[in-house]
């Protein structure tokens, strides 16, 4: 029996048609280009197809923003304007009262 490791495969010849064998039937590790192409394609149709979505959605919520902003300066002018509108009825009513006691 061999002492050493190197001694009981030192009789072992292997053909180079019997490696060419053995590294033929070992499957490819990896991904093909292929797949490698067809996942970024499908990556970049999803991006394509969200991306108008995404800027649609950012556009409406900033102009309803605005819109919203603008509805409530509309009220509160509104609110001012009656206001003024009674206090302009008041002095008028004070204005016709004291012309009224003067003559």
């Amino acid at each position: 029996m061999p002492d050493t490791h190197n001694d009981l495969y030192q009789d072992i010849r292997v053909d180079s048609s019997e490696k060419s064998a053995l590294y033929d039937d070992e499957p490819a590790s990896g991904l093909h280009i292929r797949y490698l192409i067809i996942v970024y394609g499908g990556l970049f149709l999803a991006l394509l197809i969200c991306m108008p979505k995404i800027w649609l959605s950012s556009s409406i919520y900033y102009i309803s923003r605005d819109i919203n902003k603008l509805q409530t300066q509309s009220d509160l002018l509104k609110e001012e304007n009656k206001r003024l509108q009674n206090e302009r009825e008041s002095l008028r009513y004070q204005y016709l009262k004291t012309q009224s006691t003067t003559r």
